[in-house]
């Protein structure tokens, strides 16, 4: 049986409306194509591999397209602190973008997530906060 959880407010500084569905996935991590990377040693001048990942989340998710999915490497502590943790972009309404773990465990982030109001359509799943 799957169980998720909505965060409504708990650590996302959301501009009412911004994004529309933020989950923390109980369930273990499931195999996720990760079509984008970040991680605290990428640049966000990067292509957003996994060999070159970018920094901040916001680069991550306007990188993405509708659909796709963006990883923070499991089992690794990603730091959203100083400006890393400011989400733009998103997905479309019933097609959102999906921000991860990418295999080899959970990913925990830590500091804020601030969804500045062009932020939408945004899936936050199988991360510790």
């Amino acid at each position: 049986m799957r169980f998720t959880r909505t965060i409504l407010a708990l650590l996302l500084a959301v501009t009412a409306g911004a994004v529309s569905l933020a989950t923390v996935d109980a369930t273990p991590a499931a195999a996720a194509t990760c079509h984008r990377w970040a991680a605290n040693h990428g640049s966000d001048a990067a292509a957003g591999t996994q060999a070159a990942p970018v920094r901040t989340l916001g680069a991550l998710a306007r990188r993405l397209a509708p659909g796709e999915t963006g990883c923070l490497q499991g089992g690794v502590t990603y730091d959203a602190t100083g400006g890393a943790g400011i989400v733009d972009g998103g997905g479309q309404p019933g097609n959102p973008i999906t921000i991860r773990s990418g295999g080899g465990g959970r990913a925990t982030l830590v500091g804020w997530i601030h969804a500045k109001p062009t932020a939408h359509d945004i899936v936050f799943t199988d991360l510790f906060f």
